[in-house]
């Protein structure tokens, strides 16, 4: 069974309100899935997001969106939701940068 986008974006709303512990909520990429995933958390849970972390440097704002590096040996402070669709790729780069500890 095919899930909808909304279910989808609901399903990582309630992982990231049982598993962030507290810490800032960041989002990887910024786009419309990442704005979607940041209204639900706000208005189902209160969870704020902190900001977006983007590999495009053309979307690197230094204020809302910042590089990946940014995380690099942070992973006490920062909750990184990925969606699905990049989860291969950011995992490496956050497990080389000590966001992520496995």
């Amino acid at each position: 069974m095919q899930q909808n986008s909304e279910d989808w974006i609901e399903h990582i709303a309630e992982q990231v309100h049982l598993h962030y512990k507290g810490r800032k909520v960041v989002i990887w990429g910024s786009y419309g899935v990442a704005d979607s995933i940041k209204g639900s958390l706000k208005e189902k849970f209160g969870i704020d997001t902190a900001f977006y972390v983007d590999g495009d440097k053309s979307k690197v704002d230094g204020k809302m969106v910042l590089s990946p590096e940014y995380l690099d040996g942070k992973s006490g402070q920062y909750y990184v939701v990925v969606p699905i669709a990049f989860y291969s790729a950011v995992k490496e780069q956050l497990v080389q940068g000590g966001t992520v500890r496995i």
